[in-house]
């Protein structure tokens, strides 16, 4: 994120848009970019950064979605000793939250304490 903030590296040249009835930025050039919960351009340091960080995504032609344009997103949240790895696509936006969340109490539940 140390790039992010320097505008330098795969930042270098990005541009962001903001999607207004989502509240996110995309902060990105081509069809790869990050998504933040947040404005990029008010980010003092990488831990604004990273907490406002909602994923690596890539933009994809789907001939299933009515726009034939859908998104790919990576993303990961901790759980204890365990990293949940799980993907997302744009129509999944407004949910982020609550399948990060659900994510997180679903995986914590199957951990077995001795």
């Amino acid at each position: 994120m140390d790039d992010l903030i320097a505008h330098q590296g795969r930042y270098s040249g990005a541009t962001v848009e903001v999607y207004p009835k989502t509240g996110v930025w995309r902060l990105g050039t081509g069809p790869m970019f990050d998504l933040f919960r947040a404005d990029p351009a008010t980010f003092r340091n990488s831990m604004d950064a990273q907490t406002a960080w909602m994923g690596m995504c890539q933009e994809m032609s789907m001939v299933q979605t009515a726009s034939g344009v859908d998104w790919l997103c990576n993303d990961y949240a901790l759980t204890g000793r365990l990293l949940i790895s799980f993907h997302y696509g744009r129509k999944n936006l407004l949910r982020y939250g609550a399948l990060r969340h659900y994510l997180s109490q679903e995986v914590a539940s199957w951990v077995v304490t001795d």
